[in-house]
């Protein structure tokens, strides 16, 4: 499926996606999900390493 294929593709009621669509839309959406889980780790611990290195200055 090109990208302008992907891009200009919308759901409706009137018909369904082709196999290699919905693979592609589910590749896809599978991609953006692991991407967003990786972020969002990295972005937590981060948060918890600041933290911990906070409440160690506080207690020296």
């Amino acid at each position: 499926m090109s990208e302008k294929e992907f891009t200009s593709y919308r759901f409706n009621d009137q018909t369904d996606p082709t196999d290699e669509q919905l693979a592609e839309l589910m590749r896809r959406a599978a991609q953006d999900a692991r991407e967003k889980g990786r972020l969002a780790n990295e972005k937590f611990f981060d948060e918890l390493h600041k933290a911990c290195e906070e409440a160690r200055h506080r207690s020296l």
